[in-house]
């Protein structure tokens, strides 16, 4: 009965950890597999030294919700480019404090979005968060669409 126990609860377990290990470079390698999808510029990793200049002047509160480091990447499809920005948090409290901190939902243009665990678009920025990530996509309608559900799969 123990040994039954055990092994349930190891393979219950499994899942989670899986996607708690999942990295920046892992769901970038994901999407530039894509047979529609390819890199337009280099990709620029952002740590704790560098994140200001993503940022700006909320940088200490994003540190303090816990923010491991980002990613940006342009990258271009079949109907346009679509610069993606991939923010990896501790885990999915963190992410969702910095999703609301994004959030400007008096802002004209403001709408809720369903993907990932949380989404909205505001003209051509499309911001979700899932997991431990938030990822903020800026370009044209429908490849921002599709390149958001694409990277909420893979999640």
């Amino acid at each position: 009965m123990r040994t039954r126990l055990w092994c349930w609860v190891v393979v219950s377990l499994f899942p989670v950890v899986a996607l708690q290990g999942q990295d920046r470079e892992s769901l970038i390698e994901r999407i530039v597999e894509e047979p529609s999808w390819e890199a337009s510029t280099e990709l620029a990793e952002y740590g704790e030294e560098e994140i200001e200049l993503l940022i700006g002047n909320n940088v200490r509160a994003v540190q303090q919700f816990g923010l491991i480091g980002a990613s940006q990447l342009r990258i271009e499809g079949p109907e346009g480019s679509v610069r993606m920005t991939l923010f990896e948090m501790i885990d999915s409290t963190a992410a969702f404090g910095l999703f609301t901190l994004k959030r400007e939902w008096r802002r004209n243009g403001f709408e809720p979005f369903p993907v990932g665990a949380g989404g909205y678009r505001i003209g051509g920025e499309l911001v979700f968060w899932q997991s431990k990530y938030v990822i903020q996509l800026v370009g044209p309608n429908h490849p921002v669409e599709v390149l958001a559900r694409i990277l909420s799969t893979t999640i």
